[in-house]
């Protein structure tokens, strides 16, 4: 449930931004020849307004705004691998990871952009975030599909730095994934193979969430951790990593998972240089 003052704000950012968005309604109406309605989707937050563009009751593309209007910060730490881009460079991101990942199933389609939005195809599909927990899905089988994904997506040379469950959406009734909102980029200094472990270690971190189906992956931790091993980039798995316990610190709160990762990063620093 979004608190009072919060949804005060994100109605105050959309008016601001409401002449904007009328223009790009037009501009959209153009390339897909036929009326578009932007429609304001359901997230949590970001760093840009997202649309769906309506034709009628079908929704043909998601578009990411800039918003000038949008207040958001995420404070980030001196040791912090990664930061939140700028406006254009957001933009470029997202639309550059796109072009390389959807021919291969990893993400949506890119279909049209202008300076200050983008717009890709609306994949029906639910947040992973969502369904760790369903009885349905075996959770090993799900993260076996994860870590597949990210080994692809840096095979290809592409890394997100902002990987939590929430940014994977998962087909129904299948295990196929896509990755989405590429938001941030690295930090000066931070080679690919750290960026790449810091995608696997944040994911991680991530599933140890109770609400994220942790209490159904610990009877398996060894399946998960082989899984993990059979799919880790050999730069990955080399990285130098000492920033990760003061940005992961909630890894350190499980030390035999924090054991069993020094297995697999042979960098891992150990909890007693957490600091």
């Amino acid at each position: 449930m979004i608190r009072p003052l919060k949804w005060l704000r994100r109605s105050w950012e959309r008016y601001q931004q409401a002449p904007r968005k009328n223009q790009l309604s037009q501009e959209l109406a153009e390339h897909f020849k036929c009326a578009i309605a932007l429609k304001p989707a359901s997230t949590k937050g970001g760093y840009d307004q997202i649309y769906l563009a309506q034709s009628g009751k079908e929704i043909v593309a998601v578009v990411r705004v800039n918003n000038p209007h949008k207040v958001s910060t995420d404070p980030i730490g001196p040791e912090d691998p990664a930061i939140p881009l700028g406006n254009e460079e957001r933009l470029n991101r997202e639309w550059q990871a796109y072009e390389t990942l959807s021919p291969h199933g990893l993400s949506p389609r890119p279909l049209w952009r202008c300076q200050d939005a983008i717009a890709c195809s609306w994949l029906d599909w639910k947040r992973l975030s969502t369904q760790m927990t369903n009885p349905r899905l075996d959770p090993i089988a799900i993260q076996m599909s994860l870590f597949s994904s990210i080994r692809r997506m840096h095979d290809l040379g592409i890394t997100h730095l902002d990987l939590n469950l929430g940014n994977f959406l998962i087909r129904p009734g299948a295990t196929q994934l896509a990755v989405i909102d590429f938001e941030f980029g690295p930090v000066n200094g931070i080679d690919s193979g750290q960026q790449m472990a810091f995608d696997y270690l944040k994911i991680i971190q991530d599933s140890l969430r109770p609400r994220r189906g942790y209490g159904r992956l610990m009877p398996s931790l060894n399946d998960w951790m082989n899984l993990i091993t059979q799919h880790i980039h050999p730069s990955a798995s080399q990285a130098s990593l000492p920033f990760v316990p003061r940005v992961l610190p909630r890894l350190y709160d499980h030390p035999e998972i924090v054991k069993s990762l020094r297995a697999i990063f042979s960098r891992l620093p150990d909890a007693m240089h957490r600091g």
